[in-house]
């Protein structure tokens, strides 16, 4: 039993055939040197024609054999004439009819040569008749002192040089016989007939021995010259053929121990003869002589039945191709090898060995069982894919299409197979799905995505979203692959949403509408309320009717606080307020609303305080949203709690800087927490609730802190107070020292002279009364009045209205004062009642240099004509601003801002001057 192997490798084979090449080689050598002798190149050619085309091609001895055989057969033919011709003049005609017959036969004899193909008959004819001729002519003539006799000699060295040593052993004896025969004649008494006298035989004599000897001679120069030179080259050849074989050995041998293949000969009956290292390593031993000591049937074989399959095999057919088998290694870790073998039989037809090579295909056959497992599961896929498989070939055919084709399109993959899909396509697609498919034919990769209708097999279309790839070039795709999904819901889904979002820009372009009619028509009358309020608390001394004004103001203050809680809100809800966050001192913003809200505090008999874990903190927050946050912390703080404290704390971790503010009033209910950061929620609902406000305070804290990347929680036990907990990523900065109040400086003469345009009579007087005292004000009513103004008098600024009436606008009228060369630079102030989100920034975009919302207070107003006249007139008295968090620019008011009211903070009892 051999090892499985496989058919040697060509490497092995190249070897073998090398050692053949290379005798082949130095067995041409002869030849070639035989052709060296160009002198007798035209005799060789002469010879040759008598012998056949396969005796020119073999081996250099038969040659030469074959062409002194002729050469013996045309020189023996003269003697042979010359013979006749001397029995003839003797009168023995039978004698001569003898000699014509043996020299015919010699001359016949290079012919019988060609057409046997064999040199051995006819130069035996040839020595065989030459030595009867010689001693047939002696009897005839002088017996034994025939001179003749002498050429018998050379009888068998002809017969040797042109058959062999046999022929010249029957030559010799019958030379011995012939001589023999004549001297027993001789004794006998015969008398021989001596047809050639005395002197003839001298003279005969003579020639013989001369010929006889000039042949030795050319003979023996011929052997030297030829012979001897052939045997030392055929010694040479022997030499450079044993080398080569060596040489061919040591590349058999070399190939055998490095060929990464298992290369073995065993015995029919299983014993390992040899085996190469990698085999010896393949089956994990550590030297040859261990393998083959195995028995390969019980040892190597992991199934005997493939051992018997394989033996079978080869002794069946003499070779084996591709024989799969598992042998086992020394670690009894099994392999799965390849095996080509072949048997060597001896000339009764029984294998001697069996020899071959094993290739270990382990890894390779893990490798083709992922790969075909990854195949089935790839097909898998495809025929269970929710998706559409499709392949076009390169006219635009369907080639293939996956089973899902029957649950989308209704149709089985047979009824469409061999078709165009264009067929299929909604006609006001088809057009741009060809152009699609064209150009995708021209370029590899991806071919981009496509959504069109295609028909369903009961009739009615379907949205058919798909993306295909170009593999045209790749042999086993050889097609465009399209894969494709039903989205006729996603579209569906699509229309619902597109109409939905319709519907809700609609409402938003309504409430965008509302809130300007809205902002409009309750700022343009309130402007007037909380202007002429503020006037009047300057001017009215009785306490009483004080007391009125300033119930006055604060309930307008509290619409005007509500009104800018609802706009601030649509602002933070339209992403339209601008925030700018720089590192600000959070101890000091809760310093300053401590002390803002104080008086406010101790009129209600509550001690407000603040408590500094963490001095130097900072935070990078915008300074008015954080004054905005606290006010409304702190004033709900106030406005919940009836007795006991409220602590506005600072404190910092690594990373975080926090505010808190702690009270002690009625706390929130656990049920109410989840609603308690929502629009127009509040605790206490309907007519019995307790206390007034918008609902809208925390809503928009807990929006200005995550605007500013921030967090807002509540920790609260109903009846006994809650701590709202703010939370900004901490800032690195360096403590900042106190600013220090500016100092008070005189009231300036007026200096300008300015126009305000207004329809609206009560506010071109109040704008009178409000800077009186600053400025020279004149006022107009509509565009054509403030027009007519401006050409007669030259104004440092206006201040226009922007709803001037139904046929012009303030813009219109900015517009055509730009005209004007003296206007072209001077400041034009929109005051309006347009307070919107994007409002501010569409009328500076307009050409405007400042703006303000209406209402407005004194305070706001001064400082927004003082930043843009680069003046700034300072205010008869202490005044508080409405502070709306929107407002910035010149209008920006300085000071720290009042608690809102109506939701949830506190209004501050000292009343401001509310204007316009």
């Amino acid at each position: 039993m051999p090892f499985s192997s496989g058919s040697p490798p060509s490497a092995l084979l190249d070897a073998g055939q090398a050692a053949l090449d290379d005798a082949a080689l130095i067995d041409a050598v002869a030849p070639e040197q035989d052709k060296g002798a160009s002198r007798i190149a035209p005799l060789r050619r002469f010879l040759d024609a008598f012998l056949p085309e396969e005796m020119r091609r073999a081996r250099l001895d038969v040659r030469r054999r074959a062409r002194f055989v002729v050469v013996i057969a045309f020189v023996v033919g003269p003697f042979y004439s010359v013979l006749v011709q001397q029995l003839l003049a003797s009168g023995l005609v039978a004698q001569a009819a003898v000699g014509a017959a043996c020299g015919l036969v010699t001359l016949a004899c290079p012919f019988l040569l060609r057409r046997l193909n064999s040199h051995v008959v006819p130069g035996s004819i040839v020595c065989v008749l030459l030595s009867f001729v010689i001693f047939f002519q002696a009897y005839s003539d002088a017996g034994l002192e025939d001179p003749i006799l002498y050429w018998s000699a050379l009888v068998p060295l002809v017969a040797a040089l042109s058959v062999g040593s046999r022929l010249s052993l029957v030559t010799a004896v019958l030379n011995l016989s012939g001589i023999g025969l004549l001297y027993g004649l001789t004794v006998q008494g015969h008398t021989f007939p001596h047809l050639t006298e005395p002197a003839g035989l001298q003279v005969a004599a003579l020639a013989s021995v001369s010929t006889a000897t000039l042949f030795a001679l050319a003979w023996g120069w011929i052997y030297e010259r030829h012979t001897l030179r052939e045997l030392r080259m055929l010694n040479d050849r022997l030499s450079a053929l044993r080398s080569a074989l060596v040489e061919s050995e040591e590349r058999y041998r070399s190939l055998f121990d490095n060929v990464p293949l298992g290369v073995y000969r065993t015995s029919s009956d299983g014993r390992v003869l040899m085996v190469n290292p990698a085999l010896v390593k393949l089956l994990g031993y550590p030297t040859a002589d261990e393998v083959k000591a195995l028995d390969s049937a019980s040892m190597v074989y992991a199934n005997p039945e493939q051992r018997q399959r394989f033996r079978d095999q080869i002794e069946r057919d003499g070779e084996v191709q591709q024989f799969a088998s598992t042998w086992k290694r020394r670690d009894g870790r099994r392999l799965h090898v390849r095996e080509n073998a072949r048997a060597v039989f001896d000339e009764e037809g029984n294998a001697l060995y069996f020899e071959g090579v094993v290739e270990d295909v382990t890894n390779q056959r893990r490798v083709q069982q992922a790969l075909r497992k990854s195949e089935e599961r790839f097909r898998s896929l495809v025929q269970n894919a929710s998706d559409l498989t499709a392949v076009l070939d390169a006219r635009g055919t369907m080639t293939y299409l996956s089973p899902s084709v029957e649950r989308i399109l209704g149709y089985t993959a047979e009824d469409l197979l061999g078709r165009p899909p264009f067929d299929l396509v909604h006609p006001d697609d088809r057009r741009r799905t060809r152009l699609l498919f064209r150009r995708a034919a021209m370029r590899r990769g991806d071919i981009g995505a496509l959504e069109c209708r295609i028909l369903h097999a009961d009739g009615h279309y379907i949205y058919i979203d798909s993306v295909g790839t170009n593999l045209l070039h790749d042999a086993n795709i050889g097609g465009l692959v399209i894969n494709a999904r039903d989205v006729t819901e996603r579209k569906r889904a699509e229309t619902v949403l597109v109409q939905a979002k319709e519907q809700a820009e609609e409402v938003a372009r309504l409430k965008s509408a509302f809130l300007a009619n809205m902002s409009h028509e309750i700022r343009t009358p309130l402007t007037g309320i909380l202007g002429f309020a503020g006037i009047l608390a300057e001017e009215v001394e009785d306490e009483q009717q004080q007391e009125f004004v300033g119930l006055i103001e604060k309930s307008g203050r509290r619409l005007m606080d509500t009104l800018n809680s609802v706009l601030d809100l649509a602002r933070l809800e339209a992403g339209r307020m601008d925030l700018m966050a720089d590192p600000q001192a959070l101890s000091l913003a809760a310093d300053d609303v401590v002390r803002l809200l104080q008086p406010l505090a101790q009129e209600r008999g509550l001690r407000l305080t603040t408590r500094v874990l963490a001095p130097s903190v900072m935070a990078r927050v915008d300074s008015g949203a954080l004054d905005r946050i606290l006010t409304n912390l702190v004033g709900n703080a106030i406005k919940f709690t009836d007795e006991g404290s409220i602590t506005v704390e600072v404190d910092a971790d690594e990373t975080n800087a926090f505010l808190r503010v702690v009270d002690t009033g009625v706390g929130v209910d656990p049920a109410f927490l989840p609603r308690l950061f929502n629009e127009f929620e509040q605790e206490s609902t309907g007519i019995g609730r307790s206390h007034e406000g918008s609902g809208l305070g925390l809503t928009i804290t807990r929006q200005l802190v995550e605007r500013m990347n921030g967090t807002i929680t509540v920790e609260s036990t109903k009846g006994e107070g809650a701590v709202f907990t703010v939370q900004f990523p901490r800032a690195d900065a360096l403590p900042l020292a106190l600013p220090e109040a500016p100092a008070a400086e005189p009231e300036p003469e007026p200096a300008h002279t300015l126009l305000v345009v207004d329809d609206n009579h009560d506010t071109r007087l109040l704008m009178r009364r409000m800077l009186r005292r600053q400025y020279h004000v004149e006022t107009a009513s509509t565009a054509q009045e403030a027009l007519e103004s401006a050409t007669g008098t030259p104004f440092d600024a206006i201040l226009l209205d922007i709803n001037l009436g139904a046929k012009t606008s303030g813009e219109d009228v900015m517009r055509r004062l730009r005209e004007l060369p003296a206007y072209a630079t001077t400041p034009i102030l929109a005051f309006t009642a347009y307070a919107l989100p994007g409002d501010r920034e569409r009328f500076l975009s307009a050409g405007f240099d400042g703006y303000l919302a209406k209402p407005f207070t004194r305070r706001q107003l001064l400082d927004t004509l003082g930043g843009m006249l680069d003046d700034a007139p300072a205010a008869s008295e202490t005044e508080a601003t409405s502070f709306h968090i929107l407002i910035s620019g010149p209008a920006a008011s300085k000071t720290p801002p009042p608690m809102p009211s109506g939701d949830g903070a506190a209004e501050h009892t000292t009343p401001p001057e509310p204007v316009g």
